[in-house]
């Protein structure tokens, strides 16, 4: 009996639950009559950045262009994770907004939507960036791409006729025919597209889009003024700006030019009103290969245990956070007479902890007088945990830092960037520290260089004792206290949009002799088929390399550099003054960017001590490459500059094979070698960087995705000594280089 016969059907409900299971195999059935897109694999790091969707690109040995297109696979991630996520996705979008809407000053206010997707945007009577996590996007596994045939848009090679479809299934019902008029055709994709910093990206087509003045709607006209409707393209001149399109029946030229939608829509009025220029709305052609016509967005972070990052960042923190600040930098604090500490600690039950204290002090301050870092640091770390713990214990009050300037840091650091705030990083490093650097030495799962297991150096007796003095040298001409090794470091990445023309949210024109500043638009990625807009993520546990410097020779490095703002009382740390000194870099470095000589920021330490950090980190990554068999994009980094740290990482998703302890076993005296070798402090494109200052991809520059500052506050100046970066402005003093022979006595 079928449901509608049955008479009971209104009373108990199964009517209406009959009728909800209909219009939900409805939908099924309309999601399963969508054409699917056939799909390809490669590595999950690749499909999540160079085949992200959006991408265009040709399949190995193939001709045909294709465009990445997203499939759902969805990943079920931690609570934590996800927050985490949607913060660094924040914080980036508001920047990103921030940077573009004010691209030509504060006093013209680019329209929010020709900065940022409708995907980044809460409309209302104030429209405002927003990540909705929980209606817009979707977490998604980079296991598996999508791809389409694109552009449509073909060109006889004999004849250059063109013929362009609105879609696959148009192509196919009605295929490119056999021939043009008395020769046998020979069709080609056009490999040139026209796009926009808007996002967009068209076929090189010669249809126009039109503002209709009376329905204020993009209206696209498909024939020639003669009526004709049929083109070729005249593409032999070099450049696309010699090239025409020309209509087959008057023979009619015009110009390769097409309008973005987007824009023509929102600034068409204001060009009539003679407030803008056609140049904002006036797409680019450019071939399907460029870089620029795609740029992904990213973001990545190491997976913690400790939340101190998070919380203590929070409003109404700030005097936790300046207690915990001055315990890992050493910033004089005023506490109680230690007979009251001791009191507490008796009256407590923790008489055992107190004498512990005392002998790592004891222990800190001996090593000092001997000039033994490492051990001085490691007892005051020990030292300074338990004093947390007291603090925690709300044993003993955390005391009152005098100290009004970091005070005030600290009051404005919620204004700072997050992926350069020193604060955050700071406290990020210490807890990376304890839980992979000294918790899993304890389990062998981190191991210092100088003191290997078996699987890092089978060395025993005098070999071993000739592999560490080797060793111990080599790191001390490059300036390294401590180089460890980590097992099974775990990193999240992920990627959530992409701009075209620029990676940054300002793209400068040139037009006429002018440098006009563009609005970037930041997009989100196409929608699945759940509605959402993916955001792959990749989580990896993979080897990686802990480095740390040492203070001294930093110091030295920047009193050689006569850098403003270095510390002359040793008791001061190079830590709290990079603290107290940092001005916020900005999410996009802008102020170091320059590149025409002009006067840009003046030498400070902060700048330099993570041009330091970031070069001494790709120098690396590049030796690391050359004797591990990993790509230069295959390797990450995180730099921690208040601490003078970075860490070097593997990126791969697919598992770890163990390429960079096997390249520690087998080359690392090659390894060490090559970070210092004076051949490889020289620009491989012979005087591009000796004469100007700066990196280039011929020496240290690593790719984009790989680079947490997208290659900027980067100089190889900085290491074999050179001249000064470009963003200081001409007529500063030549750089002393951190390899320099003088700084290693």
């Amino acid at each position: 009996m079928s449901r509608a016969s049955d008479p009971k059907d209104w009373k108990t409900g199964k009517k209406a639950r009959a009728a909800k299971g209909i219009q939900q195999r409805e939908r099924q059935q309309a999601r399963e009559s969508t054409p699917k897109p056939p799909v390809f694999s490669r590595s999950r790091t690749q499909l999540a950045t160079a085949y992200a969707p959006e991408v265009l690109f040709t399949f190995e040995g193939g001709r045909g262009i294709c465009r990445s297109v997203p499939v759902a696979a969805h990943l079920s991630l931690d609570a934590d994770v996800i927050n985490a996520i949607r913060d660094g996705m924040k914080e980036f979008v508001e920047n990103w907004a921030a940077r573009a809407r004010t691209c030509r000053g504060n006093e013209v206010k680019q329209p929010l939507r020709l900065c940022l997707d409708d995907a980044f945007i809460k409309y209302g009577p104030i429209d405002e960036p927003m990540i909705d996590w929980t209606d817009k996007f979707a977490p998604t596994d980079p296991k598996q791409m999508g791809y389409e045939p694109w552009p449509l848009l073909y060109y006889c090679t004999v004849c250059r006729r063109l013929s362009e479809f609105s879609s696959i299934k148009e192509q196919v019902k009605n295929p490119l025919p056999g021939s043009c008029g008395t020769h046998r055709s020979q069709w080609r994709q056009l490999d040139v597209v026209f796009a926009h910093w808007s996002g967009d990206v068209q076929p090189l087509s010669p249809w126009r889009h039109h503002y209709d003045e009376n329905t204020r709607e993009i209206i696209t006209l498909r024939s020639c003024q003669c009526g004709g409707a049929e083109f070729r393209i005249i593409n032999k001149a070099p450049t696309f700006s010699e090239w025409r399109f020309q209509c087959v029946t008057c023979l009619r030229q015009r110009d390769v030019t097409q309008s973005d939608k987007d824009t023509l829509s929102e600034l068409k009025p204001e060009v009539d009103a003679g407030n803008r220029e056609w140049v904002e709305i006036n797409m680019l052609p450019v071939s399907y290969r460029a870089n620029s016509l795609h740029y992904v967005q990213s973001g990545r972070f190491v997976k913690l245990k400790d939340s101190r990052s998070s919380t203590l960042l929070r409003p109404g923190c700030q005097a936790d956070l300046m207690s915990e600040i001055a315990q890992l930098h050493r910033i004089q604090v005023q506490q109680p007479p230690d007979e009251e500490i001791e009191f507490a600690l008796r009256d407590s039950g923790r008489e055992d902890q107190w004498e512990d204290w005392r002998n790592y002090i004891a222990r800190a301050i001996e090593a000092e007088k001997n000039e033994r870092q490492e051990s001085a640091k490691r007892n005051r770390n020990h030292a300074d945990e338990l004093w947390r713990e007291w603090i925690k214990a709300q044993i003993i009050p955390p005391g009152k830092v005098n100290n009004p300037t970091l005070e005030k840091q600290v009051e404005v650091q919620s204004q700072w960037a997050r992926r350069f705030n020193p604060f955050r990083l700071t406290l990020e490093h210490d807890a990376v520290r304890k839980e992979h650097v000294e918790e899993k030495q304890k389990l062998g799962a981190a191991i210092d260089v100088l003191a290997p297991d078996r699987t890092l150096c089978d060395a025993v007796g005098e070999h071993l004792a000739a592999y560490k003095a080797e060793t111990g040298d080599l790191l001390q001409k490059l300036g390294i206290d401590t180089l460890t090794f980590i097992r099974g470091l775990p990193i999240c990445e992920y990627t959530f949009g992409y701009s075209r023309v620029s990676s940054g949210p300002i793209y400068h024109r040139e037009y006429n002799g002018r440098s006009i500043p563009m609005p970037v638009r930041l997009k989100a990625f196409p929608r699945i088929n759940n509605g959402k807009h993916p955001v792959y993520v990749l989580q990896q546990d993979n080897e990686a390399l802990y480095v740390r410097l040492n203070e001294s020779r930093v110091r030295a490095w920047l009193t050689a550099n006569a850098v403003a703002g270095t510390p002359v009382d040793a008791s001061e740390t190079l830590g709290a003054a990079y603290l107290e000194q940092y001005r916020d870099f900005g999410a996009f470095l802008d102020d170091y960017r320059r590149r025409d000589g002009s006067q840009g920021a003046a030498r400070n330490l902060p700048a330099y001590v993570y041009m330091l950090l970031h070069t001494l980190a790709h120098q690396m990554v590049h030796a690391l490459a050359e004797t591990s068999g990993l790509d230069t994009a295959g390797i990450g980094e995180l730099i921690y500059p208040a601490d003078l740290a970075f860490i070097v990482y593997r990126k791969g998703m697919t598992p770890d094979l163990g390429h960079v302890s096997a390249m520690w076993r087998n080359h690392h005296r090659e390894f060490l070698r090559l970070i210092g070798e004076p051949r490889r402090l020289r620009c491989g494109s012979g005087s591009l960087c000796d004469g100007r200052g700066g990196a280039c991809p011929a020496c240290v520059m690593l790719p984009d995705v790989a680079c947490t500052s997208s290659n900027q506050l980067l100089s190889r100046a900085m290491l074999a000594g050179g001249k000064a970066p470009q963003w200081e402005g001409d007529g500063n003093a030549s750089v002393v280089g951190w390899l320099s022979p003088d700084l290693r006595a």
